[in-house]
């Protein structure tokens, strides 16, 4: 969804009190509603940090939740041309729940250098529109549902990926 005014500059904000994540600008931002999901990459790791969800008691989005920070597989230097034109690189794949019980996925990584817009085709046949942006891709939504395929559009064409990331219990 389009973010409210000011949404994305209040979520960077609340993520760079992680001090691995202050001086670097997220290589892609995606909202949904309240909720911001900001991916940071950088050397050889990639965190995501997303602000706006249920946290603790009463709570409401105040603190972040951060995932990653782990190296990323040898063959997926950042920003690397390594990923093949008009195909996507999967970097995280996470599963999880908000303190409300709320399960949620998320997908990020990296795209080649011609991707322009990237769907994920969820199990159920459903689609999600990724966000793609200086070299990432970053899609995320309610439930367990895994993920089959991609759809990876460039400028000359369209192709199907296929992802087989699993749903989860």
């Amino acid at each position: 969804t389009t973010p409210a005014s000011g949404q994305l500059q209040a979520a960077e904000t609340s993520c760079q009190h992680n001090p691995t994540l202050a001086s670097l600008a997220p290589s892609v931002a995606d909202t949904r509603g309240p909720f911001s999901l900001l991916v940071y990459a950088a050397n050889d790791t990639s965190t995501v940090c997303i602000t706006g969800l249920p946290f603790g008691t009463g709570q409401q989005g105040l603190s972040p939740i951060f995932f990653g920070g782990a190296a990323l597989p040898a063959s997926g230097a950042l920003n690397s041309p390594s990923v093949a034109a008009g195909a996507i690189e999967p970097e995280s794949q996470i599963a999880a729940a908000s303190a409300g019980g709320q399960a949620y996925r998320v997908v990020d990584g990296q795209v080649g250098s011609d991707v322009t817009a990237v769907s994920l085709v969820l199990d159920d046949g459903s689609s999600i529109e990724a966000t793609t942006s200086n070299g990432w891709f970053a899609a995320w939504w309610p439930g367990n549902q895994g993920a089959k395929t991609a759809n990876i559009t460039t400028a000359t064409a369209s192709t199907t990926q296929p992802l087989n990331i699993p749903a989860t219990n």
